[in-house]
């Protein structure tokens, strides 16, 4: 006969709150990595058949191109992405459809503007010839697309249904991996198709997506929460995209530094190793973002910091497995995806590698430090880094080459992730937690 006990929720309702609030979490944090992965999926394949299919320098000239577009899209992520998923987690949490709203009517204005900078440079590349500009032609097209699909996926994280994201990134996969075979075949395949292709995916895939969101139409002008907005967000902006553009020169300022000091070969080849670690990259990315919100809401509580060593000791562990196997494979992966033509990589991919492992820490520290409201501390840790790599980094890749290139990425890491700690362990991190908790307790 059946214990009452075990069949009954009723008789112990702390822990049906618990085991429900576990399988929650549990469910959010699987759409996240799913979501991700998609999304990751679909790159990494595009990645694979440019690097197969256009010649090295064409895909070195990829690139270049792409990495410009991350670093201009870091300010975006800045005053927009991260800004709504603190204040639409926070202070507008009762509010926001008109939230979401007056956001999106930012994000036209800076899409605008970024187009303009991106048709400038293309320009500039015929008029004063030089293999990126027909692929920034194509950018400039792609961007404000793409970054409209950011916007909205992150936006799913604000409001804690992920599930939403899964099916748009699903959706993005299914137009975007045929397209590109498609034009293969067709003999039109080149970088600037690829761009195309990535903003046509995303167009199709965000229109779904805030169809589902439904954000409320809200006017610029005269309008109390549009000058709250644009002080929030300015506010805590600031040191967002500052931070971002310091988080893009440690992961992106190698594939410049490449084309110029070396060439577009050599870029490509950097291109292919770090491409082997973008899906464990993916998945940790994608759970920063769900930490945000979930950390904002626990920040006042005791078991904080036992929460956050919790965290890194699990994703580090994780990140370490997948260097083991993807080290030890390296050769037969990198045969059947490329041929032969990057099986000279190997090595690399054993240093690059090691990144995850420390940005696994990084991904519970630095939302941790975000949902405190200090995103100066965030700033203050990658500027460190970014000094790391423009002497120690910068320096290992003119003696070294691709592999001093790839020790100065893990260099960077493990000074994000010491610097971290540091502040939440140790320094003004730790006094504003204090703070946070006497204040909310």
């Amino acid at each position: 006969m059946e214990d009452p006990q075990l069949v009954s929720g009723s008789t112990n309702p702390w822990l049906g709150r618990q085991l429900s609030r576990v399988l929650v979490w549990g469910e959010r944090g699987f759409s996240a990595v799913l979501e991700r992965g998609l999304v990751s999926i679909s790159n990494f394949v595009l990645n694979v058949f440019l690097a197969r299919w256009l010649l090295t320098a064409d895909y070195g000239t990829f690139a270049v191109v792409y990495s410009a577009f991350l670093l201009l899209a870091t300010l975006h992520g800045g005053f927009l992405e991260e800004p709504l998923l603190v204040f639409g987690s926070g202070r507008y949490t009762n509010d926001k459809s008109r939230y979401l709203g007056t956001v999106l009517n930012g994000q036209r204005l800076f899409v605008a503007g970024l187009s303009t900078i991106l048709v400038a440079g293309a320009l500039a590349g015929f008029l004063f010839p030089h293999p990126t500009a027909t692929a920034l032609l194509g950018l400039a097209i792609a961007a404000p697309f793409i970054l409209y699909r950011e916007l909205g996926r992150t936006a799913t994280y604000m409001i804690l249904n992920p599930r939403l994201a899964v099916f748009a990134a699903a959706l993005y996969m299914g137009l975007m991996l045929p397209g590109v075979f498609f034009v293969y075949r067709a003999g039109w395949l080149s970088s600037a198709m690829a761009f195309l292709l990535m903003g046509l995916a995303s167009l199709i895939s965000a229109l779904w997506l805030f169809h589902r969101l439904g954000p409320t139409r809200v006017p610029i002008r005269n309008n109390p929460l549009t000058r709250d907005v644009l002080s929030d967000h300015w506010t805590y902006g600031r040191w967002a995209a500052a931070t971002g553009i310091l988080v893009w020169i440690p992961g992106q300022i190698y594939y410049f530094a490449l084309s110029l000091s070396v060439d577009l070969n050599a870029t490509a080849q950097l291109r292919v190793a770090t491409t082997l670690i973008m899906p464990a990259s993916a998945a940790l990315s994608a759970i920063s973002t769900l930490f945000v919100p979930a950390l904002v809401r626990l920040r006042s509580r005791d078991y904080f910091r036992r929460l956050l060593v919790a965290g890194m000791a699990l994703f580090m562990l994780l990140a370490a497995l997948y260097w083991l196997i993807l080290g030890l494979f390296s050769q037969p992966i990198l045969l059947w995806l490329y041929g032969e033509r990057y099986v000279d990589v190997g090595p690399v991919i054993w240093i690059v590698g090691l990144v995850p492992i420390l940005a696994g820490s990084v991904t519970v520290l630095g939302p941790a430090l975000r949902a405190l409201e200090r995103p100066d501390l965030v700033f203050r840790a990658h500027a460190l880094s970014s000094i790391a790599t423009v002497t120690i980094g910068l320096a290992l890749m003119k003696v070294y080459g691709i592999e001093g290139a790839a020790f100065g990425m893990v260099a960077a890491s493990a000074t994000t992730a010491l610097t971290m700690v540091w502040f939440l362990f140790v320094g003004r991190g730790k006094q504003a937690h204090f703070a946070s908790h006497r204040t909310e307790t």
